[in-house]
């Protein structure tokens, strides 16, 4: 049967891998779920939301306008999203995307101080928290220290896991009527979010999100494939 329940079940497997190997077994259990992640402003792998869920326990009926409001626990669930769009990239990949979201989870239940403009730029902070964690931090200039791969050690503990990599052949197929509008011409592409601008060869571009020098690739088929594979070879939040 296809569902996403597969998915979101190995996705806890793996979480609670990186919890114990990671974390010491540090960290609370979040909801997982799968969103969107890819539109026409911005281009993530995955987000942490802090205090994102309640657990509803009763209801209050006010007598005056006889509209219930629930009553919740005062203790509320964090939440991890995985982009939809990005979850067949290299497993190892994938899950470094997780582990950094655990990073961020890490940082709040410790008081941990790691981005500013709210939650978009990751400071030095994060990056200290998320090396620990068998990761590879990069800095970007609009959201710092955001850019993530593993590390070989990362990637041999995520390969000894087991994982059902089956379950993660499907994907939100968003970006794939970007691509189908692009005609084959010269183009300057983003080497970690794949965005694209039109420009000559002899200009500099740079790509604004992720504060990194654009690529000039000629689209054609073959190479948009290539554009699809050296963007997932990076994350950026």
């Amino acid at each position: 049967m296809i569902n996403t329940t597969n998915i979101l079940d190995e996705l806890y497997k793996i979480y609670n891998a990186l919890n114990k190997h990671y974390f010491d077994s540090s960290l609370p259990e979040p909801f997982i779920v799968i969103k969107q992640g890819k539109t026409k402003s911005k281009n993530v792998y995955g987000t942490f939301t802090p205090e994102a869920w309640a657990h509803k326990k009763g209801e209050k009926l006010d007598e005056d306008t006889g509209v219930s409001t629930p009553i919740v626990d005062e203790n509320k669930i964090h939440e991890i999203a995985m982009s939809g769009e990005y979850l067949s990239r290299p497993t190892p990949n994938m899950c470094a995307t997780l582990c950094h979201e655990m990073t961020h989870l890490y940082c709040r239940i410790n008081d941990i101080e790691d981005t500013s403009n709210n939650g978009v730029y990751h400071n030095a902070k994060f990056r200290r928290e998320a090396e620990k964690r068998g990761l590879i931090i990069e800095k970007a200039d609009t959201i710092g220290w955001s850019v993530t791969t593993p590390r070989a050690e990362f990637i041999e503990f995520i390969n000894n896991l087991g994982i059902n990599e089956e379950v993660f052949k499907y994907f939100r197929e968003t970006w794939a009527d970007v691509l189908t509008k692009i005609t084959p011409k010269k183009r300057w592409v983003c080497p970690v979010c794949g965005q694209m601008a039109q420009a000559k060869k002899s200009a500099h571009i740079g790509c604004w999100d992720c504060g990194l020098q654009m690529d000039y690739w000629d689209l054609t088929d073959e190479d948009r494939s290539r554009s699809e594979e050296r963007r997932v070879g990076k994350e950026c939040r």
